[in-house]
């Protein structure tokens, strides 16, 4: 039995999202020792790590002992019944506050719609996670609840905006985290973190109680530590495999602007020779500029918060913040237009390749992740923001290690709608032994001490 052993080597708290769905369906496992065991590692891990940054014991181990019940009795809400699951701060969870990586409000009286539909499947929620304040950064350096560090390298950046997201599955807190991503939010703290994280089609998930930067590119989306576990949390989410589709070939693509980009060398060598290990054919997207598109899509966010955001609130801004909001109140609407053509051109340019195309492999960021406290790179997140604009679904995937041990991930585009086809080629991928799954020996010694 998993939950009476000693053996740190099967402690439940390492266990994946599959592993643990799997022991919980086999009776090895109870759904409040799992917990229990998330909750002790979080304990140990998290005055470092910093990922957490509100926890409800109580009820994760209520809902726990109820999971337990409904399985005992044959009637357990889904596979996934007593699954526990860490949430970014800027998702409601009734009974918890959300801070929005600001300020504290009062606790969430409903939930989220995507947080209600998950715990109709019997997850249950350890609490909230930190995050880049208002989502609107790259490091989760949170001025008001504290850095985030990458439990590969404490010294390094966990990634942002959802870093607490990605820290929490790295440092094995829990087997499943939600983040929400605007121009890569999910897949930057994943790849910075040598974790999975999948950003879903646009409109495929409610995004009514979520805290927004802009509608038409806010998305929620999971992250975890293995393909295999990314299967299931597609499943969680409502991906269901095209038969028909899934028993077609491949044919995988990469953007050859985006290979050729300013770059860590020794990231793209990584990346190169995945891309060339399933024989992906060169693709184009002319003029396409990532970080012109970038700046044109934050002038549009600053806009949005400027008329959004009172006095009152500004005034529970870090200065960094709110030195943004006040550049959103002076945009012109000749400015704000002219930046919102770019958007929608490159939208569309980026919209032709993909449909074109069965799977688009980019680099997930073109340099490792970051020391804490360094002047943050601007570029690290361009080749994610093709599939925000785009409304496309995109993952990203651990495939090595670089030679300072930091991770280097690629992200795997398809066109809106495709999700299915992002599984299939995470399936195919995994066959072939392409896929990094990380393992607690990999960790800080800090953490792998604890």
């Amino acid at each position: 039995m998993i939950e009476s052993t000693s053996d740190a080597a099967t402690a439940p708290w390492q266990l994946g999202l599959h592993a643990a769905v799997q022991a919980l369906q086999a009776k090895q496992l109870t759904a409040t020792s799992l917990v229990e065991s998330c909750l002790e590692r979080i304990r140990g891990t998290n005055p470092i790590v910093n990922a957490f940054v509100w926890i409800d014991e109580v009820a994760a181990l209520e809902s726990a002992a109820a999971a337990d019940v409904r399985r005992a009795n044959g009637a357990p809400l889904s596979p996934f019944d007593g699954i526990p699951i860490g949430v970014k701060d800027n998702i409601d969870v009734m009974g918890m506050p959300t801070s929005n990586g600001i300020s504290r409000e009062a606790a969430a009286t409903q939930d989220a719609d995507l947080i209600d539909a998950l715990r109709r499947v019997g997850l249950v929620f350890l609490g909230k996670l930190n995050m880049h304040e208002a989502a609107l950064g790259t490091t989760t350096e949170n001025p008001h609840f504290g850095t985030t560090v990458n439990p590969l390298s404490v010294s390094h950046s966990a990634g942002g905006s959802s870093g607490g997201s990605g820290a929490a599955v790295a440092a094995f807190m829990c087997p499943l985290t939600i983040g929400s991503d605007t121009m890569g939010s999910v897949r930057l703290p994943a790849a910075s973190c040598a974790v999975s994280g999948w950003k879903p089609s646009r409109g495929a998930i409610s995004s009514a109680g979520m805290r927004l930067l802009d509608p038409s590119l806010d998305i929620a989306g999971p992250l975890v530590r293995s393909g295999q576990d990314m299967a299931l949390a597609m499943q969680i989410f409502g991906v269901v495999d095209d038969v028909e589709k899934s028993q077609q070939a491949l044919r995988f693509s990469y953007i050859e602007e985006f290979m050729n980009a300013p770059n860590a060398n020794n990231v793209m060598v990584r990346v190169k020779e995945f891309v060339a290990s399933l024989d992906a054919n060169p693709v184009s997207i002319p003029g396409f500029a990532p970080s012109p598109v970038r700046r044109a899509v934050l002038l549009g966010i600053e806009a949005r918060l400027a008329q959004q955001w009172d006095d009152t609130y500004r005034a529970k801004l870090s200065p960094g913040l709110r030195s943004l909001v006040e550049y959103g109140d002076s945009l012109s609407p000749q400015r704000l237009r002219a930046a919102r053509q770019l958007v929608e051109q490159s939208a569309a340019d980026g919209l032709r390749v993909l449909r074109d195309n069965d799977v688009i492999i980019t680099p997930a960021s073109p340099v490792p992740p970051t020391l804490i406290g360094a002047e943050m790179v601007p570029e690290q997140a361009d080749f994610l923001l093709l599939a925000n604009i785009a409304g496309a679904p995109a993952l990203s995937i651990p495939i090595a290690l670089d030679d300072a041990g930091l991770p280097v991930s690629v992200q795997l585009m398809a066109a809106p709608g495709n999700d299915a086809r992002l599984r299939q080629a995470l399936a195919f991928i995994a066959e072939r032994g392409l896929l990094r799954e990380l393992k607690p020996e990999q960790l800080d010694p800090k953490l792998t001490q604890r």
